[in-house]
């Protein structure tokens, strides 16, 4: 039986400290994040649309751009075989791509009437973005 010898002691780590996966894993939910809400996002028909006191003008979902295009960009960045040992990559990048994943899951939440579900997901991002900068500030000063 031949052992399997890794090349260098960094690839040792990146296999065990999961770093291929957190790579993966935040891609696909940057991904995620647009695609989910684009196909199964909430969708209003003229008897079902909330109030036009409530409901946002439709240009105000622009805002999503520049979000998700930064976050695919993130994604795209940090997926690079020269990122994958970098200290500040392993400490965001559990973090946001649970972050992107509870993005991607809110608006499908919110079609299927699901709304504390919701709730919950606005939580987490909150929650896990709030990690992500705390442990980021973290890996920057120290």
């Amino acid at each position: 039986m031949t052992a399997i010898v890794p090349s260098s002691p960094h690839r040792v780590w990146a296999v065990v400290s999961g770093d291929s996966s957190r790579q993966v894993l935040t891609c696909a939910a940057a991904a995620a994040q647009v695609l989910l809400p684009t196909f199964y996002g909430p969708r209003f028909r003229g008897e079902d649309a909330p109030p036009n006191v409530i409901q946002p003008a439709a240009y105000a979902f622009t805002v999503w751009f520049p979000i998700f295009a930064s976050s695919i960009a993130y994604a795209v960045y940090q997926a690079r075989g020269s990122a994958r040992t970098q200290e500040i990559w392993r400490s965001a990048g559990w973090p946001l791509a649970g972050a992107f994943t509870a993005t991607g899951i809110w608006a499908p939440l919110v079609r299927s009437g699901r709304f504390w579900s919701a709730q919950a997901a606005l939580a987490a991002i909150a929650v896990l973005a709030e990690t992500e900068l705390v442990k980021s500030n973290e890996t920057c000063s120290g």
